[in-house]
C-alpha cells in the first residue's frame, strides 16, 4: 500500500487501521503523517494538505480498494491478479 493510497476518517468506524498519531508533517499541499497502529506496526499515510490533524491523536485510515497488492508469501504471486 503506497501513501497516497490511504485516506483519514473522522467518524468512528470498526473498519480501517487505526492508531496514534507519532509524527505529523505539513508541507504544503500534503501532510504525511507517521502513525503506530494497534498492533505495533507503523504506517506513513500522505493526505491532503489542509487535513486538520496533531501529534498523539487517534486517527482511523482506510485504504483505496483499488489499489491493493496482496501476494502469497510463498510464491510471491499476486493473489488478486491471475493471467
Amino acid at each position: 500500500m503506497r501513501p497516497e493510497n490511504l485516506s483519514i476518517r473522522f467518524e468512528p468506524s470498526e473498519q480501517g487501521l487505526k492508531g496514534i498519531l507519532d509524527v505529523v508533517e505539513r508541507l504544503g499541499s500534503m501532510t504525511n503523517v507517521y502513525m503506530t497502529m494497534e498492533n505495533g506496526s507503523k504506517i506513513v499515510a500522505t493526505l491532503p494538505g489542509d487535513v486538520i490533524v496533531k501529534d498523539s491523536e487517534s486517527i482511523t485510515l482506510i485504504p483505496d480498494q483499488n489499489a491493493l497488492h496482496i501476494f502469497d508469501a510463498d510464491t510471491d504471486l499476486s493473489l488478486l491478479y491471475t493471467e
